[in-house]
């Protein structure tokens, strides 16, 4: 028998993106709490803010960096090129700070995400569980057997197509 049933069904499979739940995060937050999660607006505001702060920090140290580049090469003026070069080294250690910073900070907005379930599509029904999901189509009858239905692992065993107590004993060995 076959049964198709319309249930909690994903739109997809990856992280949530983050401009969709930056434009959208009302209507995300909502849908999650179909599903029972809570998605902490205040958590997901500050991780973005801090990532988009230290990223602009990182795009103005390197913007400084490339012109100070620029000029120590065009300075003929020995003086004014060696401050010139101890200014460009000031600026690429704070750059380098600033990037490890902005590293840690996309690492965590990353996590963040990565633990926001999927959204449900619109047609999934309300529900907590299996039983609130409704048939949409059947075909065929169900089996019944005299016997007792057995899985993978003993239909395995029984026709000495699986071993596991020998699968151990050579994953061992290596």
């Amino acid at each position: 028998m076959t049964i198709i049933r319309r249930q909690f069904s994903l739109f997809s499979t990856d992280m949530l993106d983050i401009n969709l739940l930056r434009n959208n995060f009302e209507e995300i937050k909502n849908n999650l709490q179909k599903k029972g999660f809570k998605l902490d607006e205040k958590t997901f505001e500050r991780l973005d803010s801090e990532r988009k702060k230290l990223q602009i920090d990182t795009e103005s140290l390197q913007e400084k960096s490339n012109i100070l580049a620029k000029e120590v090469a065009q300075e003929k003026n020995q003086a004014l090129k060696d401050q010139k070069l101890k200014d460009a080294k000031k600026i690429s250690t704070v750059l380098k700070e600033v990037k490890a910073k902005l590293d840690t900070a996309l690492e965590e907005l990353n996590n963040f995400l990565l633990e926001i379930p999927n959204v449900l599509s619109e047609d999934v029904p309300d529900g907590k569980s299996e039983e609130n999901n409704q048939i949409i189509y059947e075909k065929g009858t169900i089996p019944e057997f005299s016997f007792k239905i057995k899985d993978h692992q003993e239909l395995g065993e029984l026709s000495n197509g699986i071993n596991f107590e020998e699968s151990v004993t050579i994953a061992k060995s290596r």
